[in-house]
């Protein structure tokens, strides 16, 4: 569906500016993915040229080793238009809690994930805008970015697991590359605005926060296969983020380069 994976890409709809997964910059930064998935089935129809809908089931998150009443189940359902350059799709997935453990969720409320991406293409540059919309979730962004409710002040694991609706959470993101002294530079803003739903083993703590996210990159080809590349993130928490500031609020940067075999 573009949202599975540990580093959730999001590749399906071509929905980062940043075209990258450091940490930050990509967009699990501030999103939510679906995490991996195991035996899981897809059907995909191109009822025209120009559309394409895609239906996904999973029998597992991570994995699926108990009967099929113990297991958590994942659900999908995705459609995208790509036309002369204008690219615009929606992603909506149904994550339905049945495995126990840490922050597995078991008889929790199922997690809806609706996301949106519209990106349009004018001559060499690129626009692009992304929503999305989580009910219940276990974790505010995704992969090695996740926040939980452990993370944000409000108990251990055993104490949270009783929350059935767990976060809720809206993301936007606008970004934009165009090409740039023989390169290309990259540049987006994610928003990210949570709330916690459950219960807090302090009855002070802050339930909402926000937290958004500056990236910027450059790459320049070295050869037609080979580029180098600088990239800067800074992203900055507050209100329930205040918690885990270490993670919520940091400088990052990366330099390298990139040879396609």
């Amino acid at each position: 569906m573009g949202t599975t994976g540990y580093f959730g890409q999001f590749p399906k709809m071509s929905a980062n500016p940043m075209a990258c997964n450091y940490l930050d910059a990509a967009l699990i930064g501030s999103l939510v993915n679906s995490g991996m998935l195991n035996n899981s089935v897809t059907y995909q129809v191109k009822p025209t040229n120009t559309l394409t809908l895609t239906a996904q089931y999973s029998n597992g998150i991570s994995t699926d080793e108990a009967k099929w009443a113990k297991n958590n189940h994942y659900y999908g359902l995705s459609a995208q238009y790509k036309n002369q350059g204008f690219n615009l799709g929606t992603i909506f997935t149904v994550i339905d809690y049945r495995q126990s453990g840490a922050n597995k969720g078991a008889d929790s409320d199922p997690t809806y994930n609706l996301f949106f991406a519209v990106n349009q293409t004018f001559d060499q540059t690129r626009v692009h805008f992304d929503y999305q919309h989580v009910w219940n979730s276990r974790s505010l962004g995704g992969g090695p970015n996740a926040f939980y409710a452990k993370d944000l002040g409000f108990g251990s694991t055993a104490a949270v697991k009783g929350s059935k609706k767990g976060f809720r959470s809206d993301t936007f993101v606008i970004g934009a590359s165009t090409p740039l002294a023989g390169g290309r530079i990259f540049g987006a803003f994610k928003w990210n605005v949570g709330k916690w739903q459950g219960t807090s083993a302090k009855k002070d703590a802050d339930r909402d926060g926000n937290r958004w996210v500056a990236s910027l990159k450059y790459q320049y080809p070295l050869s037609k296969r080979t580029l180098v590349y600088a990239l800067g993130t800074y992203a900055r928490g507050a209100g329930m983020f205040n918690k885990a500031q270490a993670k919520a609020t940091r400088l990052l940067t990366a330099f390298g380069v990139q040879h396609n075999f």
